[in-house]
């Protein structure tokens, strides 16, 4: 698939309105970096995922600070061009983290 625009898109909407969904239509799960830190499980398995982080388990004793460095430097070290979309879920903690 080649993409004919780059750039952030930005999907909100109520919890349990399908946006994670809607991004499984356009990419393959395997293009996606997908930062889970959601009580529900994801819609699919963790491992079809191109990158799979949990943050609700890395974020067990971290200050907030300390997570947002953690999440920082996983995106840090994302190739150019192996992922199609990052999707947070939820964007909530590391959100609070960046004010």
């Amino acid at each position: 698939m080649t993409l004919r625009y780059s750039g952030i898109t930005h999907f909100t909407g109520d919890p349990d309105s399908g946006k994670t969904i809607a991004m499984l239509q356009v990419t393959h799960p395997s293009k996606i970096a997908f930062f889970h830190d959601d009580v529900k499980v994801p819609p699919v398995k963790p491992t079809d995922f191109g990158l799979f982080v949990d943050l609700v388990q890395e974020a067990k004793g971290r200050k907030l600070l300390e997570l947002r460095q953690f999440i920082l430097d996983k995106l840090y070290t994302l190739k150019t061009g192996k992922f199609e979309a990052i999707i947070f879920d939820t964007w909530a903690r590391f959100g609070l983290s960046l004010r």
